[in-house]
């Protein structure tokens, strides 16, 4: 099974990153996978992401464009996206 630590959301309306924006993720943050966001309504990404989390529950969820060589600046509309996606995803029962 293939380990992800992180899903970076591509909200460009290109289909694919820019090159130097992939290298920097590439290159510092391993173990993660790009869901492109470009065409998806809110609640159709909010549905891919919960998917996401049910499968990989510790990965991180960030924006390509919070990112910024090895830091990582919060923008408000992805904390608002992260705070919809928690209020969806149930929190796991200790068993």
């Amino acid at each position: 099974m293939r380990n992800i630590k992180y899903f970076f959301v591509n909200e460009t309306s290109s289909p694919s990153p820019t090159p130097d924006a992939l290298g920097s993720i590439v290159s510092d943050f391993r173990y993660s996978h790009i869901i492109d966001a470009a065409g998806l309504s809110r609640a159709e990404l909010l549905q891919l992401l919960s998917l996401a989390r049910r499968h990989y529950p510790e990965a991180k969820i960030l924006s390509l464009s919070e990112i910024n060589g090895r830091s990582i600046r919060p923008s408000d509309s992805m904390n608002q996206l992260r705070k919809e996606l928690s209020d969806l995803t149930p929190l796991p029962q200790n068993l």
